[in-house]
């Protein structure tokens, strides 16, 4: 295969995975439940009674996060794959 097309196959996945993982990343924070406490004032402080996490899908949260950064670690690994591709071949020309 030569150079510029592994080059540019390396670029185009790294473009997409890229963008796959920005994607994930707006996916997750929609699923993402909001924290909630109850409680009461008291001498202008709040005391907390109760707390937790209402709305969201927390499983969906977690797994598209999780999901979002793996794509950014490949994409990072094929962009860095396609930089050593090039330097490799500036140097043998």
């Amino acid at each position: 295969m030569k150079k510029g097309a592994l080059v540019s196959l390396l670029l185009i996945l790294t473009l997409c995975l890229g963008a796959l993982g920005f994607a994930l990343g707006k996916v997750s924070d929609s699923n993402a439940p909001m924290k909630v406490s109850t409680g009461y004032y008291q001498d202008g402080q709040f005391h907390t009674s109760s707390s937790g996490y209402i709305g969201g899908n927390k499983e969906a949260h977690e797994s598209t996060s999780s999901g979002s950064t793996i794509c950014y670690v490949l994409a990072g690994i094929s962009g860095l794959g396609c930089l050593i591709t090039l330097v490799v071949g500036k140097k043998n020309t």
